[in-house]
């Protein structure tokens, strides 16, 4: 992270930038999804001709069961095989051509470790690029397009991060991520009979989580249906409950929302926003498009 945090803001400056200059459009297209592609790209060092492939996969991947996919005739199951068969090649790929070529990327890392004297294969290199491609692309993306739609419904709230970015941004990061809630549900089975507070569940049964409803418990936040940057504590799960299954990209994320709204709180006074065209997903909480028109002081 410390390596990468000056290249996530370098990346965010040339990003906003752009969005202003077009000034009205899309946000998804102009802003939210250019900056996790380039972030994740860079670590794994996917080189640029192949990064759109990573980008269209990686959607895919979360997007399979949209009317949208659908409509080009694509059945939802193929299109996620066929998805995640392209990251994982391209992950192999990579992989390959690292053990010849070692660079200064997370693939080189994975290609060198050993492990009780045991290397990774490159299809198992190949398999683990999934992760992070789809991870680190379209949950980055859809937070952030989350955060522009927030701060535009209360614009009293951006009003307040403008006023001190250093006081009110590493909150408002967490905000942000409790009020988007990219990832909405996990499903895990039952491994052993227990209780989980008075709800008995035995062995076998099959369980699942709503992060959306434990990021708005009234037991844990007080007035959780308010959008409030300077809410402390903030406990939220959008990166799950912690343990060994926490988030492995949370700090990229953290640093990739820093940096775009500390970016945007320089020059732009307010956001006026359209209605969200959203994802159809029980997994993901996304937006497909978003028009928004940047107020510049």
């Amino acid at each position: 992270m410390a390596k990468i945090e000056e290249q996530i803001s370098n990346q965010a400056r040339v990003i906003v930038a752009d969005a202003i200059a077009i000034g009205a459009g899309d946000v998804v297209a102009n802003l939210s999804r250019r900056l996790p592609l380039w972030t994740i790209s860079e670590m794994l060092g996917v080189p640029a001709e192949r990064r759109n492939e990573l980008q269209e996969a990686a959607n895919m991947m979360v997007s399979a069961s949209d009317p949208r996919t659908a409509a080009t005739g694509a059945d939802s199951f193929h299109a996620l095989f066929s998805a995640a068969i392209t990251l994982s090649t391209l992950g192999s790929d990579l992989a390959a051509d690292r053990r010849d070529h070692p660079a200064d990327d997370l693939l080189t890392a994975l290609v060198q470790a050993e492990v009780e004297g045991a290397r990774l294969t490159d299809q198992e290199i190949g398999s683990f690029v999934v992760l992070p491609a789809v991870a680190g692309n379209d949950t980055s993306r859809n937070t952030i397009s989350h955060g522009v739609m927030a701060f535009a419904q209360n614009p009293d709230q951006w009003n307040l991060l403008r006023s001190d970015p250093d006081r009110w941004l590493p909150s408002a990061v967490e905000e942000i991520l409790r009020w988007s809630t990219p990832v909405m549900t996990m499903r895990r089975t039952a491994t052993a009979d227990t209780t989980v507070g008075d709800q008995a569940i035995a062995k076998g049964d099959y369980l699942v989580m709503f992060y959306p409803s434990g990021n708005r418990d009234e037991r844990v936040f007080n007035d959780p249906w308010k959008f409030d940057i300077t809410r402390e504590p903030n406990a939220h799960i959008a990166f799950g409950g912690g343990g060994p299954h926490y988030c492995l990209g949370a700090n990229v994320a953290r640093s990739q929302l820093r940096s775009v709204f500390a970016e945007l709180a320089k020059s732009v006074s307010a956001f006026q926003v359209g209605e969200p065209q959203r994802l159809h997903s029980a997994f993901i909480n996304g937006i497909n498009s978003l028009d928004c028109t940047f107020v510049v002081d």
